[in-house]
């Protein structure tokens, strides 16, 4: 199915919601959450597939073994995602790399071992972070703190304030 416009969902009769899409699909305008019927009235050529919540089960808990291998603190968020904290880790770890390079290695061998791709952003809160993966998408970005204003200005952020009122008055003033 490589090079199709694909997503994951659709219920009993394959009439529930969307629980995933490739990026293909998305540049037709289909989202997670989205009826499977709108999905097909705006992608007629896409491709429904159904779950397969057991294999997902597995592949997550083998991304997730790998990761908790490279923090003390990793902060599961859904089947597929989650925060690793660098923070607390000891200077002697970032003695003979760098962040970015740890980061790739740690994509590299997810890819390799249970053959998935991942995206990864790389800041100094979980918000930025979160931010920062779904811009990189395939990729890899990194916010250092004095980038901050300068990647919220290109408009990525206003996709998260826009999740409700009470983030986006939590949100810094000077990153709205």
């Amino acid at each position: 199915m490589q090079g199709r416009p694909v997503w994951v969902g659709g219920g009993r009769r394959g009439d529930g919601i969307i629980i995933a899409a490739n990026r293909l699909a998305k540049t037709f305008g289909v989202k997670t959450g989205m009826a499977c019927f709108e999905a097909k009235r705006l992608c007629p050529r896409g491709v429904l597939c159904k779950p397969h919540y057991d294999e997902y089960r597995r592949l997550s808990q083998e991304m997730f073994r790998i990761l908790e291998q490279y923090s003390p603190v990793l902060v599961p968020i859904s089947i597929d995602e989650g925060f690793l904290d660098f923070s607390t880790m000891s200077r002697h770890v970032w003695r003979n790399t760098t962040p970015e390079k740890y980061v790739t290695e740690i994509r590299e061998r997810i890819s390799r071992e249970v053959d998935l791709p991942v995206s990864a952003g790389l800041a100094n809160s979980s918000r930025l972070a979160k931010l920062a993966t779904d811009a990189a998408k395939p990729g890899f970005i990194e916010i250092p703190p004095v980038r901050k204003r300068s990647f919220c200005a290109t408009g990525v952020c206003a996709s998260f304030r826009a999740s409700g009122a009470i983030v986006n008055a939590r949100w810094p003033r000077w990153e709205r």
